[in-house]
């Protein structure tokens, strides 16, 4: 089966998922055990049920407004709606209210996400002698590739999803591959960095905040790959950071302004605009854009890197980390 069917079935047997719900190779499914997916869950049957009660109820409140109008029927069929009215507007705000207390939507970011790869998948159901047409709530491959114990998930084949915090520096070589970056380690595993919906930018894939094109000076500045494009590729944030900050106070640009040096950092010809750039620059650092690159003292110099790294942009998107 494809992962689209597979994705189906498995929401038809009650199993929630991620957005997206899979790429090209993957299934992202929300951890069953999950506490605040239970609730959630509850919260969604609770709103039916109190729907089929008030159905039922008004139903019966109308045959009997209609039987006897005379009798007062009329009022309490109004006050006992009002009363529903508000059941349901209780029921409504649960939900929201519960995320502007928490700051987040924590339905959405409290469950740890178990990423399935589509092969792994179809592989246990032919071991197991599945046809596709089985209830998929009887499973148990999910709880089987939870890991329960720590902030991760893993698959079958030892992968696990970690978080950014989590990520090791001292990749020895990195590079490109079907639309993610891989960074291999010196002990033979590997991290990959790939994109999540509409998270996970350039700059943060490659480790590069400043977008560093790939050059022999960014190889001396600690750059291990190049990505599709050409960009560098850092072992880590910190390391394309300070490769940015030598470039920024390299001959290139040192007796530049800010706008001279925005004309050469990010030029027309690249499809940039310039003087844009230079403009959100002085907006968010409030330097002069006609300064000196070399009158920069270093806490300058940072907010204008942040500045860059801002323009360039920056969102995490999903890490994994394989074994060797």
């Amino acid at each position: 089966m494809n992962n689209l069917e597979i994705v189906e079935k498995l929401y038809n047997g009650g199993f929630r998922f991620e957005n997206p719900a899979a790429d090209e190779v993957n299934i992202f499914l929300k951890d069953p055990s999950c506490i605040t997916l239970t609730f959630e869950t509850f919260l969604e049957y609770a709103w039916i049920v109190a729907t089929l009660i008030t159905a039922i109820l008004l139903f019966g409140w109308g045959i009997a407004a209609i039987r006897d109008p005379k009798n007062g029927t009329l009022e309490v069929v109004s006050k006992n709606f009002r009363n529903l009215f508000l059941i349901f507007c209780i029921f409504s705000a649960v939900k929201p209210i519960i995320n502007y207390i928490w700051g987040e939507d924590l339905f959405a970011k409290a469950c740890k996400t178990i990423t399935i790869p589509v092969e792994d998948i179809n592989k246990f159901l032919d071991e197991n002698g599945y046809t596709g047409e089985e209830a998929y709530e009887e499973f148990d491959f999910v709880d089987s590739w939870a890991d329960t114990t720590s902030g991760t998930t893993r698959t079958p084949n030892g992968t696990i999803t970690i978080s950014d915090k989590d990520w090791i520096s001292g990749a020895t070589n990195a590079y490109y591959s079907n639309r993610v970056i891989v960074y291999e380690m010196p002990d033979g595993s590997k991290q990959i960095k790939k994109r999540n919906g509409k998270k996970g930018t350039r700059a943060w894939l490659n480790n590069n905040p400043g977008n560093i094109r790939y050059t022999e000076f960014m190889k001396k500045c600690g750059a291990i790959g190049q990505d599709d494009k050409g960009f560098s590729i850092f072992p880590d944030e910190t390391t394309g950071w300070q490769a940015l900050k030598r470039l920024l106070r390299g001959k290139t640009y040192n007796n530049k302004t800010i706008i001279q040096a925005m004309h050469t950092y990010a030029p027309w010809a690249d499809n940039n605009n310039p003087v844009a750039y230079a403009n959100n620059i002085r907006k968010w650092t409030g330097l002069d854009v006609n300064r000196v690159m070399n009158t920069l003292n270093d806490t300058e110099l940072n907010a204008m890197m942040k500045a860059i790294q801002r323009v360039e942009g920056w969102t995490v998107g999903k890490i994994e980390r394989q074994p060797k």
